[in-house]
């Protein structure tokens, strides 16, 4: 049996779709983790945690919205919540929350 190159794309085009999503979502879980560190750093040094724009205003983090757009969820003395959603893929979207576990919420990359 011969495959043509055509064939031969046609055959991984949706292996190569799957590995640019989950490319584009590595940057998502990077950017929450980088997130859940400042949160504790700010924690133990105020024994509360606080909202996304207050680390940026602290200097603990930099705005960085490539590919996803971060909001604080909810935030008080014991627990926060941090959400990443994405402006490219439909339908993906990540939270981090105090312990640390990164989980989806919505992925675009599961077929």
């Amino acid at each position: 049996m011969v495959l043509t190159l055509a064939g031969l794309a046609f055959i991984s085009w949706p292996k190569f779709e799957l590995f640019q999503c989950r490319s584009v979502q590595s940057e998502a879980k990077a950017q929450l983790n980088h997130l859940y560190e400042a949160e504790k750093f700010y924690y133990a040094h105020h024994h509360s945690y606080t909202s996304l724009e207050m680390l940026i205003q602290e200097g603990l983090i930099k705005s960085n919205e490539k590919n996803y757009t971060y909001k604080t969820s909810h935030y008080d003395d014991k627990k926060f919540e941090l959400i990443a959603t994405a402006k490219s893929l439909r339908e993906d979207t990540w939270a981090i929350d105090q312990t640390g576990d990164i989980r989806s919420i919505k992925n675009a990359c599961t077929h």
